[in-house]
């Protein structure tokens, strides 16, 4: 099967059955499972049999990663034989990309870097092709956490919601789409979750008011129009399950609390249980995994696992926990493994290893960053990143994004890759891979 890009330097010649990029043009091949033709980056249907294309493994689509927030890459780690943190060589690519301004969010898809500003800029970039870096701008400024969803790019900013098409990025002459705006009754806060043709945003209003809102019909230009699911004065974030079609959150009102699962399809759609634990942090960031829920309740900051069916409170994990990120068991339920952080240092939570800080040194922002099976990743206050052998922690490497000590902004890991940047915009990435290996 030939080259899917119009590309002038690349001849249309067969493919390597296992290419990941066009030997010639170097661009992003996206497989179809049933007929095996290499589609385009971002493509949704194959080119050829028309069947819906899988998620790349190893984007990173949103807060956290992903709907269900664990701040996990599932990607296959890097082939590094033995095993061993000598082994791998963390190489600064030679793709940066200059925002101009505090870096909003970090996102990957199809081998792409999405790079989106406080104020709106959008710098989009492949670490194989870094000449070939797109920049465009969105109205902001951007008030929640974006994401991506079957190469679509959603932003929330003060009273308003928008959607732009990534497809046009691989044409001759690259562009972003607006595909819609939506007006809105409030601010969206906290992060913008897809699951399954609807888009889950929280609206803070000014009065103190918050809201979970959904819009319907994501395969329609325009959706639907918002409609509110439940309102609270506290909400946590809002986490979702591809494999159970489920969406969760917590609410507080007073000393009341309750865990809401959104079930489309169902009647009621909404089901709200009480939890017996204390008031949580606002908003409290949670992660939904094997039915499984997990946040951070109370005063002494616990890290919680509830059941979701239920809503009954499972174990309490760990105590003065700021940040946290989980791993899974295969496609299954949590297994036991997970990075958190708390007041003084970071925590391996299956060996309880702990890399304490020095007074000067603290997580800027965002949970830790897991690449499954390889490394762990956290922002430093001193603008450096903290690369840990999870393998064998504490073990790490230090790599700074500039000289003059800018906190880090964003951390986003996808594929085999880690970008970072920093309150200034200044965006790096990192390849991950075993030494001598071709470049």
């Amino acid at each position: 099967m030939s080259c899917p890009y119009s590309h002038p330097n690349c001849p249309q010649q067969k493919l390597p059955a296992n290419a990941e990029g066009c030997p010639e043009c170097q661009q992003f091949l996206k497989p179809c499972t049933q007929c095996g033709t290499r589609n385009r980056a971002f493509a949704n249907f194959c080119r050829s049999c028309r069947a819906v294309l899988p998620t790349t493994r190893g984007n990173w689509l949103g807060y956290k990663g992903s709907t269900q927030r664990l701040g996990l890459n599932t990607a296959s780690p890097p082939a590094w034989d033995p095993p061993r943190w000598e082994n791998l060589e963390i190489r600064e690519t030679t793709l940066k990309l200059q925002l101009g301004e505090n870096c909003r969010s970090l996102l990957g898809y199809d081998r792409h870097l999405i790079a989106i500003g406080q104020n709106g800029v959008i710098e989009i970039g492949d670490p194989q092709r870094p000449a070939a870096s797109y920049r465009s701008r969105a109205e902001g400024p951007i008030s929640c956490e974006p994401c991506i969803d079957r190469g679509v790019l959603y932003l929330g900013s003060p009273w308003r919601l928008s959607a732009w098409s990534l497809g046009g990025l691989t044409l001759a002459n690259p562009q972003l789409t607006s595909l819609w705006t939506l007006p809105l009754s409030g601010t969206p806060v906290q992060a913008l979750t897809v699951l399954d043709n609807r888009l889950y945003v929280t609206v803070y209003h000014q009065e103190g008011r918050r809201e979970v809102q959904v819009i319907d019909n994501l395969d329609r230009t325009p959706p639907t129009a918002p409609r509110v699911l439940h309102a609270a004065s506290r909400l946590s974030w809002v986490a979702a399950d591809p494999a159970s079609h489920q969406v969760i959150f917590f609410s507080q009102e007073g000393n009341s609390l309750q865990l809401h699962t959104v079930t489309p399809n169902s009647r009621p759609e909404l089901t709200s249980r009480p939890v017996t634990l204390p008031t949580f942090a606002d908003p409290v960031p949670i992660a939904f995994l094997g039915g499984k829920a997990f946040g951070v309740f109370g005063d002494e900051e616990k890290l919680c696992r509830i059941d979701v069916q239920s809503a009954a409170f499972e174990q309490a994990l760990d105590t003065d926990t700021k940040l946290f990120s989980l791993n899974r068991d295969g496609e299954r339920g949590w297994d036991g493994d997970g990075v958190r952080t708390d007041t003084t240092g970071v925590v391996f939570m299956r060996s309880g290893i702990r890399d304490s800080f020095t007074p000067l040194e603290r997580v800027a922002k965002g949970s830790p960053v897991i690449l499954q099976g390889c490394a762990a990743v956290l922002g430093m206050m001193d603008g450096r990143i903290r690369l840990y052998d999870i393998l064998h922690p504490p073990r790490n490497e230090v790599r700074r994004l500039s000289d003059d000590g800018e906190p880090i902004a964003a951390l986003a890991s996808f594929q085999n890759y880690v970008a970072a940047a920093n309150t200034k915009g200044i965006v790096k990435v990192f390849e991950l891979r075993g030494k001598g290996a071709a470049a």
